[in-house]
């Protein structure tokens, strides 16, 4: 017993001695720091909830946009024009306007450029107006003397029209090091055709979510290698030997690869406004003996001709699906046809693209200011749900913190 006694005396005496009144104290301030975490865990929760409502509210009213850009060399003046004017009407940069662009050989080039971002700042490398230059003086050196070549080439039958590698040196100036996982958008598309030693003719589109770390010149020289007017390129970093074709042989107006992509992204959203532009639509005569059929016809029915039906067939779709609800928008210019040529960039013709597109901007005043305003409205409620998911994210990041207290 009394060796018990002894240990029950050491035991008790190794435990620290804590007056009654501090240790309550000490408890009550320990729940009272519970209480002020648990009180703003729960004001947090609230803000995140609140966040998550008006999320689903955005989401189910939020609009992306297209911007689809059709191939048509020179004639590419007349986007630009058109963009310009929407940049103008809005105060916005084209990037703001829409998240989503697709684009097709002299159209691939005014996407990417127009999504392109300043390595430095990351703001963006080029407005609609910058652009200009690009058709009223650089077109010379994409396509020199265009009566001589095409003479000597007889018409792109001997030999390509023109040295692809000027025109790739223009691209590399403008785009230098910049990849597509860069662009200022959700999506950038770029068409082109390719034929492989593994795979034969295929249609290839370049997009920004699948292939971010393709250069955009590579991309968009692909796209605009015209048949006849420019050697088949090679494409880099293949398994197998691969030529890259002209993008508007199978997606002239890449609208619908702009509406996929958009659907593709955010699925559950409604459809997108998708804005489509184009480079000018004539009236050709038939060729001789179509009327008569066999041979003839089937020579008759030329790639242009082509690539025009698979531009309407493109249109008859999407106007089916986006028409109900206004969300397809085709802009189209109405030219001769003897103004139809991809390289002519003389001062004659400068003019009368510029004419075009005055005529049509006279006519059209209104409904461009509509869009325009529509434009922007959605450009706001994108940003707006930006800022929600960043305070959502904020928020999330302080709640991470209290309960690792």
């Amino acid at each position: 017993m009394q060796c018990l006694a002894l240990l029950l005396s050491l035991s008790i005496a190794e435990i620290p001695y804590s007056p009654p009144q501090a240790t309550t104290v000490a408890l009550h301030r320990k729940i009272a720091q519970l209480q002020k975490r648990n009180q703003r865990l729960r004001h947090e929760n609230a803000r995140l909830k609140s966040m998550i409502d008006d999320l689903l509210f955005e989401q189910n009213t939020q609009q992306n946009a297209v911007l689809s850009l059709d191939g048509g060399g020179e004639r590419g003046l007349l986007e630009v024009l058109f963009l310009e004017k929407l940049e103008a009407l809005t105060g916005m940069h084209t990037s703001q306007l829409f998240n989503i662009f697709s684009g097709t050989s002299t159209g691939s080039i005014i996407a990417g450029a127009l999504t392109a971002a300043n390595p430095q700042t990351g703001k963006p490398l080029y407005r609609a107006s910058d652009l200009l230059k690009f058709y009223l003086e650089d077109a010379a050196q994409i396509f020199p003397d265009p009566e001589l070549n095409h003479w000597k080439s007889l018409d792109g039958i001997e030999h390509p029209i023109y040295e692809d590698s000027l025109k790739n040196e223009l691209l590399s100036m403008y785009f230098g090091e910049i990849t597509l996982g860069a662009a200022l958008a959700d999506d950038l598309i770029i068409t082109s055709g390719w034929w492989s030693d593994a795979n034969g003719y295929e249609a290839h589109v370049y997009r920004k979510t699948t292939e971010p770390n393709t250069l955009v010149v590579d991309a968009t020289a692909a796209s605009s290698n015209a048949p006849t007017y420019f050697i088949l390129g090679e494409a880099p970093s293949q398994a197998s030997h691969t030529v890259t074709m002209d993008g508007a042989l199978f997606a002239n107006n890449p609208a619908d690869h702009g509406y996929a992509a958009a659907k593709q992204i955010f699925p559950g959203m409604p459809d997108p406004l998708v804005v489509s532009v184009g480079t000018g639509t004539y009236v050709t005569p038939p060729p001789t003996g179509i009327e008569t059929g066999g041979l003839a016809k089937l020579l008759g029915v030329s790639i242009e001709g082509a690539m025009e039906m698979r531009r309407q067939s493109t249109d008859l779709v999407l106007q089916a699906i986006l028409d109900a609800n206004n969300n397809y928008e085709r802009i189209e210019f109405s030219i001769d046809q003897q103004h139809s040529a991809m390289d002519d960039y003389t001062p004659e013709q400068i003019i009368y693209l510029i004419s075009v597109w005055e005529t049509y901007y006279k006519a059209h005043r209104e409904e461009l200011q509509q869009l325009a305003d529509r434009l922007v409205e959605l450009s706001l409620r994108r940003s707006g749900l930006m800022m929600i998911e960043q305070n959502m994210d904020t928020t999330l990041q302080n709640m991470d913190k209290y309960l690792m207290r």
